[in-house]
């Protein structure tokens, strides 16, 4: 997720109203909120699939798992971060 923290913060650079700004860094930290809140495994997860731009089938080697099973786990925890993203 640094890799993403780091893109939307570079965004957020880029729009110079202080405003859009703050909007970003809030978002931003709102998402760094809920990612904390996942458990180890999902955080890893994330993080093989974002950090180190691994795919499911690469994750899989890496964690001993199907492919098909990692795809669908990012799937759901994906889906899971975007809905409690919007619901705030």
């Amino acid at each position: 997720w640094d890799a993403l923290a780091v893109a939307m913060e570079a965004a957020a650079d880029e729009q110079q109203d202080p405003e859009s700004i703050a909007l970003q860094q809030e978002r931003l930290a709102h998402l760094r909120m809920l990612v904390a809140k996942l458990d180890d495994g999902k955080r890893e997860l994330l993080a093989l699939r974002f950090a180190a731009g691994l795919s499911s089938s690469q994750i899989a080697a890496v964690v001993g798992k199907n492919s098909a099973a990692i795809k669908k786990q990012l799937t759901r925890i994906i889906a899971s971060l975007k809905e409690q993203y919007h619901e705030r």
